[in-house]
């Protein structure tokens, strides 16, 4: 499994724009990717405009060449990174 936490810090006047992003984003992985266990969008508790985006993927050859290139994720992607006001933050997991 390839496992990864996203960390998005979010302008403060594009908020809105980004949670209806990601959340139909998250909405559209559930329905269309069973092959992705966990996809989860969460707000970071005690940190203004912190979102972290908890995804685990069969590998991460899946991640890239099959989730990446979704149309949904095509479709919504470019918004949430323009709602962003730093890079994001991504970490990766491995399986023990």
């Amino acid at each position: 499994m390839y496992t990864i936490v996203a960390k998005l810090f979010v302008k403060p006047e594009r908020e809105a724009d980004f949670v209806a992003a990601m959340s139909a984003l998250t909405n559209e992985v559930l329905a269309h990717q069973p092959d992705v266990t966990v996809y989860l969008f969460k707000k970071i508790r005690g940190q203004d405009h912190a979102y972290a985006a908890i995804e685990q993927h069969p590998s991460q050859d899946y991640f890239r060449a099959v989730h990446c290139t979704t149309p949904w994720f095509r479709e919504r992607v470019p918004g949430v990174l323009d709602c962003l006001s730093a890079p994001l933050v991504l970490e990766e997991f491995d399986d023990l």
